[in-house]
């Protein structure tokens, strides 16, 4: 992924959404995000799927998604508060 980032392919195991998979991106920083998506839906120049680390691509590539991040999709980010 990118520096600073972390991918995790996340499968549900109970609960609604049992059997289904959820793509869990971990950043160090709002100034890491930030590098490569400055603005919600928008990616900088950086941020290009070429640049994704081969352990990320697999993520993106298998089927389990469709989306990279920066590009418009239903997404949520989240601060640390305690």
């Amino acid at each position: 992924m990118y520096d600073g980032w972390k991918v995790r392919l996340l499968k549900g195991e109970r609960g609604e959404r049992k059997g289904e998979y959820m793509v869990l991106i971990e950043i160090d920083s709002l100034e890491a995000r930030n590098r490569f998506s400055p603005e919600p839906d928008k990616a900088s120049p950086e941020a290009t799927v070429r640049q994704i680390h081969p352990e990320g691509n697999q993520v993106f590539e298998n089927g389990y998604t469709r989306h990279v991040p920066g590009q418009a999709t239903m997404y949520n980010d989240y601060v640390e508060v305690g």
